[in-house]
């Protein structure tokens, strides 16, 4: 019997790929600063954000900060959130090697049809499934990321938020946290969470959970 072609086989097997969308594959933080500053009359600027919730941020109440997002869901300042540099390259050389690419996003059902549209403009056909928690949301189910990540089966998930990124590892599925100041912790992360600073990162990272899976 001829031995397996194992480099063969590792670019030839799929597997399901889940991504978060904020900070991820999109800049929704720079634009949503953008926004505030000129209603508000705010100059905070990304370099400057420590923490993952705006009322930190702007100070105010939470309701008071989801209400300023609401209002900027409707402006030009979220359909034109920008893509991470180097998202678009990585996304479609994975696409390409025959993985089925997911998201699994926070935000809410009312913006659907816009952050369909946003895939479809900066990752045309790539994503097959497109799961929203529905967070923060004033209307509607909140759903848990760690609860998609089990339904869809994928076999890893890139994330930015700390708490999701933990709750998500107890699926025992490998996590790529995404790094940002607003991710930082004192304690160890689990055996089965990455810390990764950039998309060829999160590429080489994939393509060493998929070796495991082919050798499983």
């Amino acid at each position: 019997m001829p031995t397996p072609n194992w480099a063969l086989l590792i670019y030839n097997t799929g597997m399901k790929i889940a991504f978060d969308l904020d900070e991820v594959l999109a800049g929704f933080t720079v634009k949503v600063l953008e926004f505030h500053n000129a209603i508000y009359g705010t100059s905070v600027v990304f370099s400057e954000v420590k923490d993952f919730y705006l009322d930190d941020i702007w100070g105010g109440t939470r309701d008071e900060a989801v209400r300023k997002v609401y209002d900027f869901f409707k402006t030009d300042y979220f359909r034109d959130i920008p893509p991470l540099p180097g998202s678009q390259l990585m996304i479609k050389k994975l696409k390409q090697e025959g993985h089925e690419l997911i998201v699994i996003t926070g935000r809410q059902a009312v913006i659907r049809r816009q952050t369909e549209d946003w895939l479809a403009r900066h990752f045309p056909g790539i994503f097959s499934e497109i799961y929203l928690t529905n967070h923060h949301s004033y209307e509607g189910k909140t759903y848990r990321k760690s609860d998609f990540l089990r339904q869809s089966q994928a076999k890893v998930y890139i994330d930015d938020h700390l708490d999701y990124v933990l709750d998500c590892a107890k699926t025992n599925v490998p996590i790529l946290l995404y790094d940002y100041p607003w991710n930082q912790t004192t304690h160890k992360l689990p055996e089965n969470v990455k810390r990764v600073y950039s998309w060829p990162q999160i590429y080489r990272a994939i393509k060493q959970v998929e070796k495991i899976e082919v050798l499983l």
